[in-house]
């Protein structure tokens, strides 16, 4: 049975199925890393839920800190080395850790004021 029209971007069935992209996205090392730390912050946060040591709202509220901080955190790092390569020599390191204090901790504090904030109106309804 011939297909119904032909793609020129993809020539075979396999290549559609195979996922390239994904390959390619689980080599990038900052977010393989970002990954890892997010599994692992989210992970122990939830242990912690497990054992009473906080309710599902502060989980909640501590889990979306954990996304926005990570999700900054790579955002400010890009800025922060695209910045700093004015500077020669250390410039882009210096910039990209800078960058990824930064918007880690403001990833942080939007995620749980988000969190905290949309807690209190589902309570109220």
């Amino acid at each position: 049975m011939r297909p119904m029209f032909k793609s020129k971007w993809v020539t075979s069935t396999q290549r559609v199925t195979s996922c390239s992209w994904l390959n390619r996205l689980g080599k990038h090392p900052n977010l393989v890393v970002n990954s890892a730390v997010l599994a692992l912050r989210v992970g122990r946060d939830y242990k912690q839920l497990q054992n009473g040591a906080f309710s599902k709202g502060e989980f909640r509220a501590r889990a979306s800190g954990h996304v926005a901080g990570i999700t900054l955190g790579m955002g400010g790092a890009a800025l922060g080395t695209t910045l700093g390569s004015v500077v020669p020599g250390i410039g882009s390191a210096l910039g990209g850790f800078a960058g990824s204090l930064i918007g880690d901790y403001a990833g942080t504090r939007i995620g749980n004021f988000a969190s905290r904030n949309w807690a209190k109106r589902s309570n109220t309804r």
